[in-house]
């Protein structure tokens, strides 16, 4: 009995567990510098709103100036 070339294994075959490599993932400390950085450019964005779209989204000019006060 010939086996048909196109079937798969029954089981797959284990593959050897391999550490990530070293600069993989981002570390906790990049990952926090990245969070920072996008709450800075949703801050900038935030104070560039017209009064229009301020009002679209009910905030007034003193939320948006609390909100881009904080550090982080």
């Amino acid at each position: 009995m010939t086996a048909d070339p196109l079937s798969l294994p029954a089981e797959p075959a284990a593959l050897p567990h391999r550490p990530p490599a070293p600069g993989a993932g981002p570390s906790g400390a990049f990952r926090r510098f990245l969070l920072w950085y996008d709450r800075y450019l949703q801050r900038r964005t935030l104070a560039e709103l017209d009064e229009r779209l301020r009002d679209d989204i009910g905030l007034t000019r003193e939320d948006i100036r609390r909100e881009c006060r904080k550090l982080f």
